[in-house]
């Protein structure tokens, strides 16, 4: 004959472990629905697409903007310094190291921002170079 173990009441058994205290249960229930729900109905791809592409951070068509108008400025691009939160308005300034950091703005395409990046490059000293180095 047969006899099943004996389970006390405040212990439940799992299989995998001989014995999981019910609170600890409860808790890998609710992770494992809760990791569920999150990987396979797709909550999890769209809550981290809303951290992470955001209009708060900069995108790559952000930065190559930036090189854009820097390139034609012929600064460095090691020189340069763009933080990936966007600001208020685009603001280029020196500081004190020499490199220079470029603010992108929020809630505006490179369009509509890099006549004003041009304008702030050439208050600070900057001027449009000629590189023909490309064209050999």
């Amino acid at each position: 004959m047969l006899l099943a173990p004996r389970i006390a009441s405040s212990e439940v058994d799992v299989g995998w472990r001989n014995r999981v205290p019910l609170p600890g249960l409860v808790i890998v229930a609710f992770w494992q629905c809760l990791h569920g729900c999150l990987w396979y109905k797709g909550l999890r791809t769209l809550f981290f697409r809303r951290l992470i592409v955001s209009d708060e951070i900069i995108g790559m068509e952000d930065m190559m903007a930036v090189y854009q108008v820097t390139d034609e400025f012929g600064i460095d691009r090691e020189s340069i310094s763009v933080p990936l939160e966007k600001g208020p308005a685009v603001a280029a300034s020196k500081l004190p190291d020499g490199s220079v950091e470029i603010v992108v703005p929020t809630g505006e395409t490179p369009g509509e921002w890099l006549s004003v990046l041009r304008d702030s490059l050439l208050g600070l000293g900057f001027e449009p170079v000629e590189d023909d180095s490309w064209d050999a």
